[in-house]
């Protein structure tokens, strides 16, 4: 098992899914196959922002 806690869960492309746990999770919600439903903002609920530095084009 890996644990996928954070400070939040991560929204991830499926509308209303998350992937993940936050800091308050149960175990079996930290698990990698695990996802969460989500239907309005939530303390719980992020996203990892990422930026692509430099190019080779």
């Amino acid at each position: 098992m890996l644990n996928m806690s954070g400070n939040v869960a991560e929204m991830i492309l499926t509308k209303g899914k998350t992937k993940g746990g936050h800091w308050d999770s149960e175990e079996n919600e930290l698990r990698v196959v695990s996802t969460g439903d989500f239907t309005e903002p939530s303390v719980y609920v992020g996203f990892r922002p990422y930026m692509i530095y430099g190019s080779n084009q």
